[in-house]
């Protein structure tokens, strides 16, 4: 089954493809972002001016010398979850973008890399160390002073405020607000795509959390419900479209589409979770 992902609003020509065979995924990914070659995660031998274990311990020193000092047992803990979150963002940076290190010795990386740390260190949960770890690798790939850049720094300031229920309802906003599935073409193809997304990503009770969401800057105005928005988007018919989707659909905001700092959120809680991978620059871009 071949996908095609797209922003949903304008509809724009640039796509992620995703083709999954019956055994295994093949993902058409930047070797560093903005690029369209195929990453073939391999072995590494030549580093760029730090090896892995140099890189860690840079980060790990950086991390020490900017923490409060608590007392024995808590830093204890505080240090295994340091090892734990760099442990997985040197893995993601070698499988993603071959062991190049070389934003480390940046100022703006250094600092947003400790804010990292200390958001780890402080909650510790097994989402938060995937969706950070994935976010600090990317941003060592990013062009100096982009756009990207700047949005990738404050999603790793925020992402230690939210709880893996906040991250599933952002990552279903984004789905039913931003994106359009290219291989989605009849309504039961809709049905089965927002049955499965549900099933994956749990819609919460109440919308309490919007609230939350604006004092964290992460949803901008965008007007529609969840089954208009699908309608204009495939062009189906609004009241069937209602009737085949899963009741908490009706959670999404009317009123609320998420700003590139919520996006980015979602989307990497959505790789993390989901067997589909989302470019951000179809997203996040000048």
């Amino acid at each position: 089954m071949k996908g095609i992902i797209t922003p949903k609003s304008a509809f724009r020509t640039t796509t992620t493809e995703v083709t999954k065979t019956t055994n295994s995924i093949t993902i058409t990914q930047k070797a560093a972002i903005g690029s369209d070659t195929t990453q073939i995660g391999t072995q590494n031998n030549n580093y760029y001016g730090l090896t892995p274990a140099e890189a860690s311990q840079m980060a790990v020193d950086l991390f020490m010398n900017n923490f409060p000092k608590l007392q024995e047992a808590a830093m204890k803990t505080v240090r295994e979850r340091v090892d734990e979150i760099i442990k997985e963002s040197v893995s993601q940076i070698e499988t993603k973008y071959a062991g190049n290190y070389s934003a480390f010795s940046k100022p703006d990386m250094q600092y947003i890399l400790v804010e990292a740390e200390k958001g780890y260190a402080r909650k510790g949960t097994p989402e938060l160390c995937s969706i950070l770890s994935s976010l600090i690798a990317d941003r060592t790939a990013c062009p100096e002073n982009s756009y990207l850049e700047m949005v990738l720094n404050k999603a790793i300031e925020v992402a230690p405020s939210l709880l893996p229920k906040h991250l599933d309802y952002l990552t279903l906003i984004f789905l039913y607000k931003s994106v359009r599935f290219g291989d989605t073409s009849t309504l039961d193809d809709l049905k089965n795509r927002y049955c499965e997304i549900h099933d994956t990503f749990h819609a919460p009770s109440t919308s309490n959390a919007i609230s939350y969401f604006n004092m964290l800057g992460l949803l901008t105005i965008s007007l529609g419900e969840g089954d208009e928005i699908l309608s204009k988007t495939y062009g189906f018919n609004q009241q069937e479209i209602a009737q085949i989707l899963p009741p908490e659909y009706t959670m999404i905001p009317g009123d609320y589409g998420l700003t590139p700092v919520g996006i980015v959120l979602a989307i990497f809680n959505a790789q993390s979770k989901w067997n589909r991978r989302f470019n951000l620059t179809t997203w996040i871009n000048d």
